[in-house]
């Protein structure tokens, strides 16, 4: 399973913008700051494409 699938699983699992937050940390809170910013961004990116998903399909 590659980043951007775990990173996706923590999207799914996460219930607000803080858990996914705080999840992202868990994971990958040893890696250096560079990296982190971006696993960070990836995920914040794919909460927010989630959201507008779900407000277009009504749910």
């Amino acid at each position: 399973m590659g980043m951007m699938d775990r990173v996706k699983i923590m999207v799914d699992q996460a219930e607000s913008l803080e858990q996914l937050r705080d999840n992202l940390l868990a994971s990958y809170g040893d890696l250096e700051i560079g990296q982190l910013t971006e696993i960070m961004a990836m995920g914040f990116a794919a909460a927010e494409l989630a959201g507008r998903f779900d407000v277009n399909e009504g749910s």
